[in-house]
């Protein structure tokens, strides 16, 4: 089996299809002999930020000198990017040989069609990290926690939450308090502890900490009154947490929140006997980097990329906008979103901004490369029905045509945001290379 044959029969199995139960994904990992009791493990759940904080983690581990492995989802280049080993996807060969090897379990399953896409590409992430003996796993859920895929293993080292907001309320919940208990259901009795990052909403402290409390887990709230950021600037966070200063290329203001949540799972982790030095936690959060968060991609002309793409993500953006909006003279955005996302809310925080809307020149509005995409034509009909509508808005019928677009518009001070769906993202950023360095 090659790596595209073995996407081809991934991307065929359905995307939601468990329903309330855990036994088929654990089914097929006893089939595989179980590879995530080979591993430990920090295991990351919560709405935004997860991505970062993963990313944070892994980069200190491995300046610590650790085996790490890091899944995560979703991709912005190549799907194996959802599987990273000391740094890098795994290569092609390791990937189609686990992928085979999971797939061929899998057929053999009387519960093979309770499974669904995310459940198999665990699995086959589990079996890679075993297979290259990794010392230690920063293990990113997907969409939930209760029933994600991820929750089949046993108590890990750290269980991490990151800031939790509005989204996939259709499957979650639609309240704060619903959407962080399924979240919360990655905390089990014998978690070694419990990293709560700053919230926006106190119910989720609320939520989080009894659940903590219910399974006797030690917990640490990260207090955000202990951050100070003292430049936020494009390309470059700095800031100090609990006294100690801190530099990151993540370069958003939000970062600063989710760095503070990856030294605290990191020293939890160094508590359970895995030491990590604060020499490696520093230089791993000046050297992590995560594609497409608030990422300048070109300097000349100015483009930023940003995966924000739901309400509590928009208007972490706006913040970020707000902050670097004075330096430049006229704003251009390219947006593609999906429906699923309510991009009405998500689009009103944004736009809502005065200092925004001052340097507004124009919204281009594309069709991410996804049969869950709000077409572009209606995310225009979106935009003209928010209240403080943009006063350019246009459709394109590609990516590269919106992207061509934007260019001719800029001039010599003028800066590009691209956000929404990684979707977007991911296609975006493939073109912007073919032409752009950074």
């Amino acid at each position: 089996m090659t790596a595209k044959t073995a996407l081809e029969h991934i991307y065929a199995l359905p995307r939601f299809n468990r329903g309330e139960t855990m036994e088929p994904v654990a089914e097929l990992l006893r089939a595989l002999r179980e590879p995530q009791r080979a591993l430990r493990f920090i295991h990351i759940a919560g709405t935004n930020g997860k991505g970062s904080v993963s990313a944070m983690c892994d980069a200190i581990l491995r300046e610590s000198g650790m085996r790490v492995g890091l899944y995560t989802s979703p991709f912005i280049n190549d799907f194996r990017e959802r599987f990273q080993i000391d740094g890098r996807p795994v290569n092609q060969t390791d990937f189609a040989q686990a992928a085979a090897y999971v797939l061929r379990a899998l057929r053999r399953l009387p519960c093979a069609d309770q499974l669904s896409q995310f459940d198999v590409v665990t699995a086959i992430g589990l079996v890679l990290f075993a297979r290259a003996g990794c010392e230690i796993v920063v293990l990113e859920c997907g969409l939930g926690g209760r029933l994600d895929a991820t929750n089949v293993i046993a108590p890990p080292d750290v269980a991490v939450m990151v800031n939790i907001g509005f989204d996939h309320t259709e499957l979650l919940g639609d309240s704060i308090e619903a959407i962080t208990a399924e979240k919360c259901g990655i905390l089990k009795p014998g978690t070694g502890a419990f990293v709560c990052a700053p919230q926006d909403y106190p119910a989720a402290y609320r939520v989080a900490e009894e659940t903590a409390a219910a399974n006797g887990i030690p917990t640490v709230i990260v207090p955000a009154e202990e951050i100070d950021i003292q430049q936020c600037s494009l390309g470059q966070l700095c800031f100090s947490y609990r006294g100690t200063p801190y530099q990151s290329q993540l370069a958003a203001a939000y970062q600063a929140r989710n760095a503070a949540t990856a030294i605290e799972a990191i020293r939890a982790l160094s508590r359970s006997g895995l030491s990590v030095t604060e020499d490696a936690i520093v230089r791993g959060l000046r050297h992590a980097y995560i594609p497409a968060r608030l990422e300048l991609i070109s300097m000349a002309p100015h483009i930023l990329l940003d995966g924000a793409h739901n309400l509590d993500g928009l208007r972490a953006l706006r913040t970020s906008i707000e902050a670097v909006a004075p330096y430049f003279a006229r704003l251009h955005c390219l947006v593609g979103m999906l429906r699923e996302k309510e991009p009405h809310k998500a689009l009103s925080a944004f736009f809502s901004s005065p200092l925004i809307g001052e340097r507004l020149a124009c919204v281009t509005t594309v069709t991410p490369p996804t049969p869950r995409a709000c077409p572009a034509e209606e995310l225009a009909k979106i935009l003209h029905g928010i209240d403080t509508p943009p006063a350019q808005i246009r459709t394109s019928g590609s990516m590269q045509e919106a992207l061509a677009q934007c260019l001719a518009d800029m001039q010599e001070n003028d800066l590009l945001l691209c956000f929404g769906s990684l979707y977007s993202m991911g296609a975006l950023r493939r073109l912007i290379q073919e032409h752009y360095q950074k």
